[in-house]
């Protein structure tokens, strides 16, 4: 399914703010980060960045679904919360990182599925959560820390 989003609906590379997920690879990297055998230990700053990273891409995913992402007033400035994390990666500062990730988290988790009439993924397959691993091990290179 998140190949599917990813390459049908999507079309390419996912911006999470500090670096743009090219692959289907890279992306199952960023959301199974924490399963990746052999995951060095993170600094405070990484475990952060990742978490909202992985909350990020997930989003975006989520939206491929036209769930609509909500806007927030971020910083003084109304913008999606999408761009509000990109922003936020980008800045790199730790609490914004921590609050945004939250944000993306509840997001995530509401339960708002509307998927798009018009759209149904070819490849309709059920979850491999060991492919999804093995999928994000090829991809971890260029994102790890």
């Amino acid at each position: 399914m998140t190949s599917a989003v990813f390459t049908e609906k999507l079309g390419g590379p996912i911006d999470i703010g500090w670096t743009s997920l090219r692959n289907i690879q890279e992306v199952m990297a960023i959301l199974n980060y924490p399963q990746m055998s052999g995951a060095p230990r993170m600094s405070n700053f990484n475990k952060a960045k990742y978490q909202t990273s992985r909350q990020l891409a997930a989003a975006i995913l989520n939206t491929g679904f036209g769930t609509a992402a909500p806007r927030i007033n971020w910083k003084g400035t109304e913008m999606s919360i999408i761009e509000a994390a990109r922003l936020a990666l980008r800045i790199g500062n730790i609490d914004d990182i921590r609050y945004i990730g939250n944000v993306l988290d509840e997001f995530n988790n509401s339960g708002k599925d509307e998927w798009l009439p018009d759209w149904k993924p070819e490849c309709w397959n059920a979850a491999n959560p060991k492919l999804a691993v093995e999928l994000g091990i090829a991809g971890w290179n260029r994102v790890k820390p």
